[in-house]
């Protein structure tokens, strides 16, 4: 293969003719390059060999012996497979590969064979056989036993044995191709060169082998996406009216607040300021905790918008949180010639209205609201920051609506756990970032642990016995499979349930606004004890009493969803603490232990040792891949990448710098080269080396 071997069509492989190129183009490899990246999902190693008199049938078994027949055989429903009888130490041993008829052909009589699987028999003893490994003499039976077995995603119409092959071949095509990343930089991050790389990651010895290639591969997927997104963000910036605010409009931004910025407020927006005085369309994140103090920031930006001649929007994605701003900017403005209104669904009809024609008669300087100040009825034409609160919680057609308002206007993202895909655009270069560091005065990090019900409730009514206020958070408000609001929520308060006697009221989103803002006043002013609810308060419930969180069916919940629960308490002077109660598992299934099970468990563990929302967002990016960088999907692809505590965790951030180094040595984005076409794979392909690493 000559020029770019990434880039080789797969049906210039050998033996991929027309029916297999059909078959690998439906699993989305076209290329060597999208053959590569079909990397391993496990890597499997048979057990240790012992002899077949010691098996027990359901016992997974590995012997090895001499071939002294092999044949391929037909099932009666016509599927082959291999049948190889094997002599260990003068006993028969019979291994049947079922589905892999071909195997027959690889060890025929007169070879050594180590082969493991489950035993079905023991008179005579027979093998459901997993794996099979040819070997030149006996003696190799200890050092073969210790290697892996890669298992590759299954491609419908190519065997396994024949996708082996492929690979194999596309391995000795690229292993000459030069290493696009530069031995400098890539020494410096203690990196194999790309071909060592694939080679360890598709053909390990050892799990640590299979690892240090992974860690390659993972970089050069962050480093892709980094280096597509920098270009985009370049190619994407667009002229915007410039806000400048002067020594006197700062003056009359600190005098609105009823409190002194704290350095982390201060300097964050310095920065936002500085980047609003420039020409150019503002795309920036405000990351910051939960509890840091990013709606004032973010306000502080809004009047500097308002004090230039502009509008400000400022979009939540709650009706609670909206009422909340509002709430806050009409105390904050009292006086103040800022004209502001909030438009939200649970705004009366008539009211809203007004609220419309004044902001698209200019005679709003700023507007509050939900989805509903995104629709193409509300009209700012001097829009110049749009504000979106709580980012994750849109999608990104409904982001990219907030900046079709008005002249292109700056766009300013608040989160304390962003979405994954959101993360890697500002690691990557194609969202500017402000870190919120710190707190102010007088609030902690809340504690997380995981209990039982028992234990949680008792906390609760511990709580209110000194006077403090809690939540308890349910997954669903009816369900037959998930703790619900209505079924266990209804038990907790009856006669003899464990809140029994304390005031309570219930709040989540299918209620109607008054009600719903009945529930808020009566727990915020103290009527109201336990407030009984679903994520409804996830965001903007700002409670000051409220220090204890009950979170049933924690484990159905993500991240993002739990970190911003946990803010919702110790917001006062009063530590606070969130008990995470998973959902109780039927006996029978107390033995196994479900991919979806371990991921639930591995995130409340997370949650209990790390609050620090950045780092969450970031597990949750390794746990879910991006989503599309360049597109409208923002979820993950699903797989789990495999980082290591220390050495990989900052992968993302040396992505972003060596993209930067690479742009400044004249790297050429638009290059068909290996990164190109990486960045173009990793589209559709899942973002993760093998899981099993």
């Amino acid at each position: 293969m000559g020029g770019d071997p990434f880039g080789t069509p797969v049906s210039a492989l050998r033996g991929v003719g027309p029916a297999r190129t059909a078959a690998l183009d439906a699993k989305g490899v076209r290329t060597v390059l999208d053959l590569l990246l079909l990397t391993p999902t496990r890597y499997e190693a048979p057990p240790p060999p012992k002899p077949p008199e010691t098996w027990a049938v359901g016992d997974d078994v590995a012997t090895t012996g001499k071939v002294v027949a092999a044949r391929q055989v037909r099932s009666r429903r016509g599927r082959a497979f291999a049948d190889l009888r094997l002599d260990v130490g003068g006993r028969a041993v019979r291994a049947c590969f079922f589905n892999r008829g071909w195997l027959a052909e690889r060890a025929p009589k007169g070879t050594w064979a180590l082969v493991w699987g489950r035993a079905t028999s023991v008179a005579p003893p027979t093998l459901s056989a997993a794996g099979l490994r040819v070997l030149a003499a006996p003696e190799e039976a200890a050092a073969r036993a210790a290697e892996l077995e890669p298992r590759r995603p299954a491609v419908p119409g190519v065997a396994e044995g024949v996708l082996r092959g492929l690979v194999r071949e596309a391995l000795d095509a690229t292993r000459a191709a030069p290493d696009p990343l530069p031995d400098d930089l890539r020494t410096a991050r203690g990196l194999p060169t790309l071909a060592d790389a694939l080679r360890r990651v598709h053909e390990p010895a050892t799990l640590d082998e299979a690892s240090e290639g992974a860690a390659r591969l993972l970089f050069d997927r962050l480093l892709a996406l980094a280096l597509a997104s920098r270009a985009r963000g370049e190619a994407g910036a667009a002229p915007a009216p410039r806000i400048v605010a002067d020594a006197k409009v700062r003056a009359r931004i600190d005098a609105r607040l009823p409190f002194r910025l704290t350095p982390g407020q201060r300097a964050a927006l310095d920065e936002i300021l500085a980047d609003l005085a420039r020409p150019v369309a503002m795309r920036r994140l405000l990351l910051g905790d939960v509890g840091s103090g990013k709606t004032a920031v973010a306000v502080g930006a809004l009047l500097a918008a308002t004090a230039a001649g502009r509008q400000g929007l400022l979009v939540a994605p709650t009706d609670v949180l909206a009422a909340q701003h509002a709430r806050t900017l009409s105390q904050w403005l009292a006086g103040s010639r800022v004209r502001h209104a909030l438009i939200a669904a649970g705004v009366p009809r008539a009211e809203r209205r007004r609220a419309e024609a004044a902001a698209a008669a200019g005679e709003l300087d700023l507007v509050v609201g939900t989805h509903a100040a995104l629709s193409d009825a509300v009209l700012l034409p001097r829009l110049g920051l749009a504000v979106v609160d709580e980012q994750h919680r849109f999608g990104v057609l409904q982001r990219l609506k907030a900046r079709e308002k008005g002249e292109r206007p700056h766009l300013l993202a608040l989160s304390a756990t962003p979405i994954p895909r959101s993360l890697a655009l500002a690691l990557f270069g194609d969202l500017a970032v402000t870190r919120l560091a710190g707190r102010p005065a007088g609030r902690g990090t809340p504690t997380a642990t995981t209990c039982d019900a028992a234990s949680a409730l008792l906390a609760v009514r511990e709580a209110v016995a000194r006077g403090e206020r809690a939540y308890v958070v349910f997954p669903a408000v009816t369900s037959e499979t998930a703790p619900a609001l209505e079924r266990e929520g209804r038990a907790l308060t009856a006669r003899r349930g464990a809140l029994a006697g304390l005031r309570t009221a219930t709040l989540h989103g299918g209620l109607p606004p008054a009600e719903r803002a009945a529930a808020l006043d009566a727990f915020r002013s103290g009527d109201v004890d336990v407030l009984l609810c679903t994520t409804i308060v996830e965001v903007g419930v700002d409670v000051p009493e409220a220090t204890t969180l009950v979170v049933f069916g924690a484990d159905r919940f993500g991240l993002a969803t739990l970190h911003q629960l946990r803010g919702r308490v110790g917001r006062g002077e009063r530590p606070g603490s969130i008990r995470l109660v998973p959902t109780p598992r039927p006996a029978a299934d107390s033995g196994a232990s479900s991919g979806a099970a371990r991921d639930a468990t591995a995130r409340l563990a997370l949650l209990q040792r790390e609050s620090d929302g950045f780092r969450l967002a970031e597990a949750d990016l390794f746990l879910r891949g991006p989503g599309e960088i360049c597109g409208l999907r923002q979820h993950g692809h699903g797989g789990a990448l495999p980082l290591r505590e220390g050495r990989d965790r900052g992968f993302l951030e040396a992505a972003s710098e060596t993209a930067g180094a690479l742009k400044a040595r004249g790297y050429d984005p638009d290059a068909d080269g290996y990164y190109a076409r990486l960045a173009r794979a990793l589209g559709g392909v899942r973002f993760d080396p093998p899981d099993a690493v």
